[in-house]
C-alpha cells in the first residue's frame, strides 16, 4: 500500500465527515463546544448507531462514528442534554453516508466517487440525502415526493397568485385512502383545495386521499399540552398527533414558498430560502433561560418556565407573521398600562 496516498485519502475522508457533521448534523443536536477528532480505531465491533452519548468523569459527550463496523476515527463533542433524541440526526447521517465520497467501512478509505469539481455534486447529493433522511424519520415514503411537488408549486402561480397547501399524513398503515393526491398535485386543479392554515387534506402513508378537513372543526384542544407553533397554525398543529393507532404528520407550504413540518403537535422543521431549519424547543428554552433569567433568584423555576414558554411562542408568532414586530418584557405593575397603549394603537 502506498502510505502517502492512504494518508491523503484518510485526511480527505476525515475532512468530509467533519463537513457532514458541521453542516447537517450538529444543527439538529444540542451541543456545548467544538468537535474534537479522535484518530483511533473504535474497540466496539458492533455499533448500533452512528451517534452515541457517553458519560466520562461526570461530563457527557456525544460521539459520531463514520461507520458501524470498526470505525478508524470518530469525533466527539460535549453536551448538557444527554437525554436528547438523536432519531432524526441518525436517519439523516445514514442517508448522507450512503452517497458520500468515501467508503468509511474500508480500512483504506477507498474513494467511491473520483470526480467532483469544487464538491458541486457532493453538496447537491448531501442536500437530497438530508431530505430523504428527514422524510424517513417522519415515517412515510410519500412525504419526500410530496415536498418535491410543493417545491415545483413554489416556483409557479395559479391565476397570478402563489398558492398555499396543507396536508396531514398518517405515517402508519392504519389509514386507507383512495385517489393518489401526490400525483394529482401535477395538475393545476390541485391548487384550489387547501389554504395552508385551516383547511387541508388527510393522506395515508402512500399519499392517497383519506378525507378533506377543516382544522377548526376537527381538532380536539388539549389544555395540558403546549403546542410549540405560531398561533395562526394552532388548529392545524393540534391535529398532528397520534390517535387510534395513527400518527399524523403535518406539511404546509405557505404562499411565500416556506415549507413547514409538524409532528407531535409541534412545528419542528421549516424550509426557508432553500435551507432547512430545525426548531429545537429545548435549546431555545435553554438560551432564553441563560440569557435573561440566569442568576435571578427572585424568580421561581415555574415562573422562569412560563416566561421562556411565552417568549418562545411570541418569537414564533413574530417570525411567521412576516410583517416584523417588537417583543417587550414588561414588569407586572406596568402590564395594564401597556395593554391600554396597545389597544389604543390597534383601534
Amino acid at each position: 500500500m502506498n502510505h502517502t496516498a492512504y494518508q491523503s485519502r484518510k485526511n480527505l475522508a476525515i475532512k468530509e465527515f467533519q463537513y457532514i457533521l458541521e453542516n447537517y448534523i450538529l444543527p439538529l443536536i444540542n451541543v456545548d463546544g467544538k468537535l474534537v477528532l479522535k484518530c483511533e480505531p473504535t474497540r466496539s465491533q458492533n455499533l448500533k448507531s452512528h451517534i452515541k452519548c457517553y458519560e466520562k468523569r461526570g461530563e457527557h459527550f456525544i460521539y459520531f462514528f463514520p461507520a458501524l463496523a470498526t470505525p478508524q476515527f470518530h469525533f466527539r463533542v460535549k453536551t448538557q442534554n444527554p437525554n436528547q433524541d438523536f432519531g432524526v440526526a441518525e436517519m439523516i447521517i445514514r442517508e448522507i453516508l450512503l452517497v458520500s465520497s468515501f467508503d468509511y467501512r474500508s480500512d483504506t478509505f477507498d474513494k467511491v466517487n473520483s470526480y467532483d469539481r469544487n464538491n458541486i455534486y457532493r453538496n447537491a447529493k448531501f442536500d437530497v440525502a438530508f431530505e430523504v433522511g428527514l422524510c424517513a424519520w417522519l415515517g412515510s415514503a410519500c412525504i419526500y415526493e410530496l415536498i418535491q411537488r410543493l417545491r415545483i408549486w413554489s416556483q409557479k402561480t395559479y391565476e397570478g397568485n402563489h398558492m398555499a397547501f396543507g396536508f396531514i399524513i398518517d405515517s402508519t398503515q392504519n389509514s386507507k385512502g383512495s385517489v393518489d393526491y401526490v400525483k394529482f398535485l401535477k395538475s393545476n386543479h390541485s391548487a384550489v383545495f387547501t389554504d395552508g392554515i385551516i383547511s387541508g387534506i388527510k393522506l395515508d402513508c402512500k399519499g392517497k386521499i383519506v378525507k378533506y378537513f377543516s382544522a377548526i372543526q376537527e381538532h380536539t384542544p388539549n389544555s395540558n399540552h403546549t403546542s410549540w407553533t405560531p398561533y395562526e397554525f394552532l388548529d392545524f398543529t393540534n391535529m398532528c398527533r397520534s390517535e387510534s393507532g395513527s400518527n399524523w404528520v403535518g406539511v404546509i407550504m405557505q404562499s411565500n414558498g416556506d415549507i413547514l413540518i409538524f409532528k407531535s403537535q409541534t412545528l419542528i422543521f421549516v424550509k426557508r430560502n432553500g435551507k432547512w431549519m430545525y426548531l429545537d424547543s429545548y435549546t431555545i428554552h435553554t438560551i432564553i433561560g441563560e440569557r435573561y433569567l440566569c442568576g435571578n433568584s427572585d424568580i421561581s423555576d415555574l415562573d422562569k418556565k412560563v416566561f421562556a414558554d411565552e417568549l418562545y411562542l411570541s418569537i414564533l408568532d413574530t417570525s411567521f407573521a412576516h410583517t416584523g414586530g417588537c417583543i417587550a418584557v414588561v414588569d407586572s405593575e406596568y402590564v395594564s398600562t401597556v395593554e391600554k397603549i396597545v389597544s389604543q394603537m390597534i383601534h
